[in-house]
């Protein structure tokens, strides 16, 4: 087995590993989320700095979304400008 092939190997078995992990993390969330009795509250009691990050964060991931290209070519000018 030649050097490459055994870093392979290792990357092979950490993915493994993580792959079982996240399967078994998604499961989990799956039963609380559907198999759970307990009665969720609506209520978000948010200040005011929250709520501005929170649809900072929503007008962000839509426009990123909308618009990757406009993103793409922001990057690149600054990858060219650094």
């Amino acid at each position: 087995v030649t050097r490459s092939n055994t870093i392979l190997m290792v990357f092979l078995v950490i993915a493994l590993f993580l792959m079982i992990g996240t399967t078994m993390f998604y499961f989990r969330l799956a039963s609380i989320a559907f198999l759970s009795k307990e009665e969720i509250s609506d209520n978000l009691n948010l200040d005011k700095f929250a709520k501005v990050i929170l649809y900072v964060c929503t007008v962000l991931i839509f426009t990123i979304t909308i618009f990757p290209e406009k993103i793409i070519e922001l990057c690149k000018i600054i990858a060219y400008n650094i």
